[in-house]
């Protein structure tokens, strides 16, 4: 057997030995080590930490973490802090362990003055910040990034920061293409690093309101040229389809589509689905339904087959492909598609209210865990300034008071005020349970709200897509005058939704419920938004990003980037208002 894993073994009887031995002195297995092998058995841990199941790694962890505090390897702790850290986050998904060790690393590397275990502690834990949706903390830790990698001028650690920036803005906008562009004129000519930038440069100029697709394509174009050769992203060539269409280059997409599906080195991505999407409409536009066709089968296999898509990839290919089994008069498979949308619509719905949820909940977690740290810090330094003043007081004091009253008296006092002091304390304690209770109680009734609201969505999203396919259908019946078979479908669908209640006489009533007066207010800025205007301002209020609000409307996001431009003049903000910050003032 291999002396590494020997040693290994050797460590974790060491851990079993050392629970027992810990408060005996000259006793137990630990104490048997010299500081030296304790150091080689550390060095090897590291080495093949990552090689074990993660139960194992959690005892190998255990051990190292006893042995580098129990012989005080001072070389050793940062790395251990910064795999810990990391071992909790990815493994455990234990964000308030995490964020403690990666804390730690970062103050050790501020203490021995190394810069680049500082920097690379602080890209933890705004990667941290950033996977549990806390974009303030994500967005302060980043700036803090910046500003100590140019301090030291690490170049590498600047272009990241500003990359990050960029990707946690939570709508895309100006500021989001100035991140990115800086973050571009910091990196280094890696490829891998360029083709993750260009690409994110392009899609932002799609997403931003109004979209750009003249400095998308240009962004996007660079960026695939780059890709031919690095081959590491299936998203650029993808996004530049999306602009060649919006931009009407129908031939210019076609072929960067077909590049796409025969490529061989692209196997191991999943955007099979994605591709034959754009196929599907590049043949639409060009009004070739039965050539879509084929790619439409491609698409329904691989949803029902083994692979897992992204729910909005399923709504999106479902919506695109069911207009060409319409005009190709194929209803089984437009049935089949119609079920598996309204599947995936479902789990869209759980996936925001349950992100919404968990977002509360790790903010409530990190902010819980850095008053701990910050209160301990401040009891810390109050102790001991506490301890100098109040030694010096009591010193005067017992002067004082044994010059002239006496030993006795001086004693009577002390007990008096500590017994006060005592009763102060105590009533501050209760009265600090009390208020944290009750913002508890009002952040389970917001959430409780919200989650009935976002059922109403649900609901909202599937009526009005089934209304629009039922007026597609009839207008048809009304051109052709004959075709059972659809009068059939338009009355099957047309029966479903009479049967239902319709969601939306509650959802402003329950809406006002969660945030009062905020129609009222909206009000005295303008008195022309319809009721689709307020109910496009609820969703963004909700926090939702634009694709999710279209998926509750039934529509593409261009149409809601749309939208958003048109609310912004309706309410006369100034050209650098966001919108988002507008509502949430509200």
């Amino acid at each position: 057997m291999d002396m590494i894993y020997v040693r290994l073994i050797l460590c974790w009887f060491v851990l079993l030995g050392a629970i027992e031995s810990l408060g005996q002195e000259n006793d137990g297995y630990l104490s048997k080590l010299t500081k030296e092998e304790a150091v080689e058995i550390a060095e090897n841990i590291i080495r093949q930490a990552n090689a074990y199941s993660i139960d194992d790694q959690q005892l190998v962890y255990d051990s190292l973490e006893l042995l580098v505090n129990y012989f005080r390897i001072d070389s050793l702790r940062y790395t251990t802090y910064f795999k810990r850290g990391r071992f909790e986050f990815f493994a455990n998904n234990d964000v308030k362990k995490a964020l403690q060790y990666f804390t730690n690393a970062k103050e050790l590397a501020l203490k021995n003055n190394n810069a680049e275990q500082e920097l690379n502690a602080l890209v933890q834990i705004a990667q941290l910040y950033s996977n549990t949706s806390i974009d303030e903390k994500a967005t302060e830790t980043l700036n803090e990034l910046v500003w100590r990698a140019e301090e030291v001028g690490d170049s590498s650690h600047i272009s990241a920061a500003y990359f990050q920036l960029g990707l946690a803005s939570v709508n895309v906008s100006d500021y989001t293409i100035q991140m990115l562009k800086k973050s571009l004129a910091y990196s280094n000519p890696g490829m891998r690093n360029l083709v993750k930038i260009y690409a994110n440069l392009g899609q932002a100029y799609l997403l931003i309101d109004p979209p750009n697709p003249d400095s998308a394509q240009y962004y996007l174009e660079i960026g695939n040229r780059i890709n031919d050769t690095a081959r590491v992203s299936l998203a650029v060539p993808l996004n530049l389809v999306e602009t060649y269409l919006m931009q009407g280059y129908y031939a210019r997409a076609d072929s960067l589509i077909n590049q796409v599906l025969s490529e061989p080195s692209y196997g191991n991505y999943d955007f099979s689905l994605l591709t034959y999407d754009l196929k599907v409409r590049l043949l639409q536009h060009q009004e070739q339904h039965q050539p879509a066709y084929e790619y439409i089968l491609k698409g329904i296999e691989n949803i029902v087959g083994p692979t897992v898509f992204d729910d909005y990839e399923i709504v999106d290919f479902s919506r695109t492909a069911k207009k060409s089994l319409y005009a190709l008069n194929d209803l089984d498979n437009y049935r089949k598609l119609d079920s598996i949308e309204r599947a995936a619509n479902d789990s869209i719905m759980v996936y925001i209210e349950t992100s919404q949820i968990n977002r509360t909940e790790n903010a409530y977690t990190i902010n819980e865990l850095e008053e701990q740290i910050a209160q301990q810090d401040d009891e810390i330094q109050y102790k001991n300034i506490a301890l100098i003043i109040g030694g010096v007081t009591l010193l005067f004091v017992l002067i004082s008071v044994y010059q002239t009253v006496g030993k006795n008296t001086l004693k009577s006092k002390l007990r008096t005020e500590n017994q006060r002091m005592g009763q102060i304390e105590q009533q501050r304690e209760a009265s600090d349970r009390y208020a944290t209770k009750l913002e508890r109680e009002m952040a389970t009734k917001i959430q409780q709200q919200e989650r009935q609201l976002l059922s109403y969505m649900a609901s909202l999203s599937y009526k009005n897509t089934t209304l629009k396919d039922i007026s597609a259908l009839l207008d048809e019946i009304r051109n052709e005058r004959k075709g059972n078979r659809k009068i059939e479908i338009a009355s099957t669908m047309l029966t479903e939704i009479l049967e239902s209640e319709d969601p939306l006489k509650n959802f402003f009533k329950h809406f006002e419920n969660v945030h009062p007066e905020f129609y009222k207010k909206l009000d005295k800025h303008s008195m022309s938004l319809t009721k689709q205007d307020k109910r496009v301002l609820a969703y963004i209020k909700m926090r939702l990003t634009s694709k999710e609000i279209a998926q509750l409307l039934g529509v593409n996001y261009e149409s809601v980037n749309t939208s958003r431009y048109r609310l912004r003049k309706k309410l006369n903000l100034a050209k650098q208002e966001e919108l988002d910050a507008f509502l949430e003032s509200l």
